[in-house]
């Protein structure tokens, strides 16, 4: 059963569902296993828990 892990910045029901759905059926035709097979997780971080560059998500958002 392949497992599917994403991290990445809070996001709402609908959109977190589409991602979900649309990377099982993208995996599902590259590596020809059947789409519920695939389990998907998405971790979620707040903008205070990811940085680039030395600055959180969210001083980035905000020009700081």
């Amino acid at each position: 059963m392949p497992v599917i892990t994403i991290q990445t910045h809070e996001i709402d029901k609908a959109t977190r569902k589409d991602l979900i759905d649309r990377i099982s059926v993208v995996a599902a035709e590259t590596i020809r296993v059947p789409e519920g097979y695939f389990t998907v997780f998405v971790d979620e971080y707040a903008d205070d828990c990811i940085g680039c560059g030395g600055k959180t998500r969210e001083e980035l958002k905000t020009g700081g």
